[in-house]
C-alpha cells in the first residue's frame, strides 16, 4: 500500500467515525516517519545518522 492509499484508508476510518483524534493522530505520525524512512534510504543511502 503506498502513503497515498495509506492516508486515504486512514481518512475513510476517520471519517466514518472508527477512530478518535489521538487514534487518527497517531497513526498519520507512524505514516509520516515511515515514509520519511524510506524516502532518506532513496535519497541519501550513504547518509546513516
Amino acid at each position: 500500500m503506498s502513503y497515498e492509499q495509506a492516508i486515504a484508508a486512514l481518512n475513510d476510518q476517520w471519517s466514518q467515525g472508527d477512530m478518535d483524534s489521538d487514534e487518527y493522530a497517531l497513526e498519520r505520525e507512524r505514516l509520516d516517519y515511515e515514509r520519511g524512512e524510506m524516502m532518506s534510504a532513496q535519497d541519501a543511502p550513504e547518509v546513516a545518522a
